[in-house]
């Protein structure tokens, strides 16, 4: 005999997808205090603790990640199968969780989406983008398939977890025309003009701060942002200098809205990586997906 029904495992599934007991009441719409009865009833049916509860939410214990993959499997399944069977027609095709880190351009989003299309397979893409704290939340929860990020998540996340380096990119200065007029020789000329950063603590701006210390340079920061975008806009709008790789700026510099601050490398590089799990999951077409990305996949700069 089994010894918890699928009420409540399924009430567990939805709990640690949540993040919380009263998210996971909210969404099925029952009082906090019954679907937290249930659970502790399913943990004591299975003599395990599936959820470590604190103020600031649910999370999975070591039987609880046993549990919550096998739950994963059942009720997807059994949603699609439910949406099937409602619109009298096969469910429709699953689509590709795909986690991003805000500090990865949208160049490069473009480029992976498109090569998922190019697949052929008829996978739908749905992308987050979230800080790489909260993404590796979600794919430690199961609710993403994949994340793209500046930092390697699998070394923190542990061996159900695996990574690939995907991108090793140099970067370089650059400003408007109009700006690097008034700069002088680099890199000394930075002190002359507004620089447009990453936040501290991110992989880049460690590599440009390692660059400034060793030049002896205490350059003048306008703003900090995670968004390459943003900081790559600024700079169009000649409102300082930022740091960005050859994929984003190729078309401003043959606009010639941008330019180069120097002409070679400077040992400042990004990083950018593929983070996925390592159990294969139980949609063959999203992990097809997975594998081609994780096997072939390459982001490709411009020759400009």
């Amino acid at each position: 005999m089994v010894p918890a029904n699928f009420n409540q495992l399924y009430y567990f599934w939805r709990a640690a997808k949540a993040g919380s007991i009263s998210a996971a009441a909210k969404e099925l719409m029952l009082n906090q205090s019954t679907v937290s009865l249930q659970l502790k009833q399913l943990e004591s049916s299975l003599g395990k603790q599936l959820l470590a509860r604190s103020r600031h939410g649910v999370a999975l214990s070591d039987a609880g990640r046993i549990a919550f993959d096998y739950c994963e499997r059942i009720f997807i399944h059994a949603e699609e199968l439910l949406s099937a069977l409602r619109e009298e027609r096969h469910a429709a095709m699953p689509a590709f969780r795909l986690g991003v880190s805000q500090s990865v351009s949208r160049e490069k989003i473009l480029a992976l989406t498109y090569f998922v299309k190019e697949l052929g397979l008829g996978v739908p893409v749905k992308i987050v983008t979230r800080s790489s704290e909260e993404l590796e939340t979600r794919l430690e929860k199961r609710m993403l398939d994949m994340v793209v990020s500046d930092l390697d998540l699998a070394v923190r996340l542990g061996r159900d977890y695996r990574s690939r380096l995907a991108s090793n990119t140099e970067l370089f200065f650059v400003a408007a025309s109009g700006l690097k007029k008034t700069m002088g020789a680099f890199p000394r000329g930075l002190l002359r003009i507004p620089l447009l950063l990453r936040p501290p603590e991110n992989p880049v701006r460690k590599e440009v701060d390692h660059f400034l210390h060793r030049k002896g340079l205490r350059a003048d920061i306008h703003a900090e942002s995670e968004d390459p975008d943003l900081l790559l806009a600024m700079a169009i709008r000649g409102e300082g200098t930022a740091v960005v790789d050859l994929a984003t700026i190729g078309a401003e510099l043959r606009g010639r809205r941008l330019a180069r601050l120097h002409a070679g490398p400077i040992g400042v590089r990004e990083r950018v990586w593929f983070i996925c799990g390592r159990r294969r999951g139980s949609r063959p077409a999203v992990q097809r997906v997975i594998d081609l990305l994780m096997s072939r996949f390459e982001f490709r700069s411009p020759s400009s």
